[in-house]
């Protein structure tokens, strides 16, 4: 796989998504009630082959023409969507279907899609959906930043103490970490190192030092990028109604409030 294969794959799914919104949008206002239903279930469907690939290779691949690649198409897949969000025909033409004529999977996808387009923003003046979409990119872009930060910032953890330190692992791993000119030996953050180690080795003084080196990973390089992530979340949060990011994104939840996460996380810390 190339960039250029890999964003001409990305965005047919993207054209294709668009041609089935334009097919919804078009649809003759006698169409069954679930004919509708089906078609704007279907909307997305394009994207699902190329989303999760995306992020994925944007993460893993050895290619680094690969990895900005999958970055540039996982922004465009999400503009798309974040538009789609916002799109005032779908929304229109979504909100006539007669619910009544519809029962099970396809009255929660009309159901739940019209309650999303209203966390989302659709029903708020144009230039608020316009600084919405615009949040919603710089977000994308901002959370891209946040996690090469950390993916890129590889520790390692050197034990002077040697073999000990690798008590309880397989020895195949043991052997594929084979210890200094001074009996040290040396592990890195890295899944195959990080993961092993955290489940095997014996030493909790050990596990403990290289679990910390792995938590900090893009620090202090994130603050930035992290203190942007809070400032756009709230703006964002505040724009559609709600005190605070917090509020928003549990409002689709089963939990349903901030107070309800905080008490649950409090009683599970007392009960621990």
């Amino acid at each position: 796989m190339n960039p250029a294969q890999l964003l001409e794959d990305g965005r047919a799914c993207v054209a294709a998504a668009r041609a089935r919104r334009a097919s919804f949008v078009a649809l003759d206002e006698q169409a069954p009630a679930e004919v509708v239903a089906a078609s704007f279930d279907r909307i997305r469907a394009p994207l699902d082959e190329r989303r999760g690939w995306a992020g994925l290779m944007a993460q893993v691949h050895p290619d680094l023409g690969v990895r900005a690649g999958a970055l540039e198409l996982e922004q465009e897949i999400a503009s798309f969507e974040t538009a789609l969000g916002l799109d005032r025909g779908v929304y229109e033409r979504l909100s006539r279907v007669n619910c009544a004529e519809l029962a099970g999977e396809e009255r929660r996808v009309v159901e739940h899609g019209l309650r999303d387009f209203r966390r989302s923003g659709v029903d708020q003046d144009e230039s608020t959906r316009a600084r919405i979409q615009a949040l919603s990119e710089e977000l994308v872009k901002v959370g891209q930043a946040f996690d090469l930060a950390i993916v890129g910032d590889v520790r390692r953890v050197t034990f002077p103490e040697g073999a000990r330190a690798l008590e309880g692992l397989p020895e195949d791993w043991i052997q594929a970490h084979p210890p200094a000119a001074d009996g040290s030996v040396t592990v890195s953050t890295d899944p195959p190192d990080f993961v092993p180690f955290l489940c095997y080795a014996k030493d909790a003084g050990a596990r403990r030092a290289l679990y910390l080196e792995y938590a900090n990973r893009g620090h202090p390089a994130n603050l930035a990028n992290l203190s942007r992530l809070l400032e756009l979340r709230h703006e964002l949060a505040r724009l559609l109604g709600h005190a605070c990011f917090a509020d928003y994104v549990v409002g689709d939840k089963m939990v349903k409030t901030v107070e309800a996460v905080r008490d649950f996380v409090l009683r599970i810390g007392r009960e621990a």
